[in-house]
């Protein structure tokens, strides 16, 4: 009950920030900015996010097949489509859809639940690998120029530091094979003996982090190649500003300018998308980000309904996918029980 109540009114207050936003943008000037991109500049867009899509799930794909997990390349895009959709429109991003993608892939290679889940962290840790690099990069751009206030400067190395910290710890433990999770869960067993859970979970859980470290030591050239496709992913995204500015203002951000927003928006999507689809809280955040840049609030605000719009294609297929493959397990469960009566 807690649970629901919260998520209400994490939805009201998405929904909240994301009607103020658009009304101070002003709804005909968005529409305005909006219909100047065109079909030529949407289909861009449209391009580059699918092709990111592509290069992610391609990615993950190699490192399902590192481990010995065959599937399906269709079934692999379909479950890392589901995946995204539920993490989509649930509170804070990238979390939620990661069971189910787990589960869809589990059970049509029939491969334990463990070893999905090592692919699937693995595939998380490239991420965080990927916006690191970008990040850094555009950080000593960022940085050092005048657009962004020494203030402001200050608050982005911090944050920058802090998921560099942790994407780098988190790769240095899973390579090394430190165990930490596996003993943290061990740990606490012994202090709870009653918790018979704990043992079983920490069992778990140290199989999956072999699984990682094998990644890290004997698959290596394979997350290497898998890594290079998630940087190559990112690119696209990295590039969205670019396209639809163009379009829309015949202008090309320079090098320094795509960098300050890829390491705001980087910051905003892992800290600050507490929302439901992060709505609100993305369009606030672009609006500022852009803002920055020399982008008004009705661009700011086009730039991210055409974003949400071209990820809400992402989702549907992906909700699509998870429907079909829900019922299709129900029709042929009832058609056994049929057969069995």
């Amino acid at each position: 009950m807690r649970r629901g109540v919260l998520v209400g009114l994490l939805i009201a207050l998405g929904l909240g920030l994301f009607v103020g936003v658009f009304l101070l943008a002003g709804p005909g000037a968005v529409w305005a900015q909006v219909k100047s991109l065109g079909p030529w500049g949407f289909a861009a867009m449209l391009a580059g996010d699918l092709t990111a899509a592509a290069l992610w799930m391609t990615s993950w794909g190699i490192l399902l097949r590192s481990q010995g997990i065959r599937t399906p390349w269709s079934g692999i895009a379909g479950a890392a489509l589901s995946g995204f959709a539920i993490s989509y429109i649930t509170p804070v991003a990238y979390v939620g859809g990661e069971p189910v993608r787990a589960w869809l892939i589990s059970r049509s290679a029939g491969r334990p639940l463990t070893a999905v889940y090592a692919t699937i962290l693995v595939d998380r840790l490239l991420a965080g690998l990927s916006l690191v690099t970008f990040a850094v990069l555009g950080g000593m751009l960022a940085l050092t120029g005048r657009l962004i206030p020494t203030p402001t400067k200050i608050k982005v190395a911090i944050g920058l530091t802090i998921v560099a910290t942790a994407v780098g710890l988190g790769v240095l433990s899973f390579a090394r094979n430190f165990h930490w999770l596996s003993r943290i869960l061990e740990f606490a067993g012994r202090r709870h003996p009653g918790w018979r859970w704990l043992n079983a979970a920490a069992a778990v859980t140290h199989e999956t982090e072999n699984d990682i470290h094998a990644a890290f030591s004997r698959h290596l050239p394979r997350t290497l190649l898998a890594l290079l496709l998630q940087l190559m992913s990112f690119l696209c995204s990295y590039l969205r500003p670019l396209l639809f500015f163009h379009f829309t203002r015949g202008v090309w951000f320079s090098v320094r300018e795509l960098a300050v927003y890829f390491n705001l928006n980087a910051i905003l999507t892992t800290i600050l998308w507490l929302t439901p689809a992060g709505v609100g809280t993305a369009e606030g955040g672009r609006v500022g980000i852009l803002h920055l840049v020399g982008i008004a609030p009705d661009g700011g605000v086009a730039f991210s309904l055409t974003i949400r719009s071209m990820e809400l294609l992402l989702v549907a297929a992906g909700l699509t996918y998870l429907v079909q493959r829900g019922l299709g397990q129900l029709v042929r469960t009832r058609k056994t029980d049929d057969l069995g009566a």
